[in-house]
């Protein structure tokens, strides 16, 4: 288990990329429900939705998401990679929110006033744009193409998520 959080980790600094990742349906099915899991507990913690509103939300907007990306996939040639791709954008996914979920509740639990707000909402915002940045590098690598276009991607898939969402 460490080695596979180590390899997420290693991905999430750019170091390696998705084709490190073991093809495995069992990895797969555990990063995707932990992804799920966790985005769930998120979205029901801030209090914007029920559990039931936050899981159709959730399915829809992943759902999307992984149709999207198959089409791409697809259509470039890549469909044997797509079991990595989803295995390892879920687990930088992971770490991503296990690393934002103190720094928002550290941001919800500060008053109005509080001088902390501002750099805990830039560090919010940089976890974002490095987020992109990784899922891009992710796009660059799976598919073999430029990283300013797997970056491009990323930024498009990221806005058309929070255009789902309503952000």
């Amino acid at each position: 288990m460490n080695a596979i959080i180590q390899l997420f980790w290693q991905i999430c600094r750019l170091r390696t990329g998705p084709d490190a990742v073991p093809t495995s349906s069992v990895l797969l099915i555990f990063t995707g429900l932990l992804y799920s899991g966790l985005n769930l507990f998120v979205w029901v913690w801030a209090g914007q939705e029920s559990l039931l509103q936050a899981s159709g939300t959730l399915a829809m907007v992943t759902g999307g998401w992984l149709l999207v990306l198959w089409g791409i996939m697809l259509l470039m040639g890549k469909k044997e990679r797509y079991q990595q791709t989803l295995t390892a954008l879920f687990g930088v996914n992971i770490i991503l929110v296990l690393i934002s979920v103190p720094l928002r509740f550290v941001a919800d639990s500060l008053g109005e006033a509080s001088a902390l707000r501002m750099p805990l909402a830039f560090m919010l915002i940089g976890l974002f744009v490095w987020g992109v940045f990784i899922e891009g590098f992710i796009y660059h690598r799976a598919l073999d193409i430029s990283p300013l276009q797997g970056n491009l991607m990323a930024l498009a898939m990221s806005m058309g998520i929070m255009a789902l969402l309503g952000n």
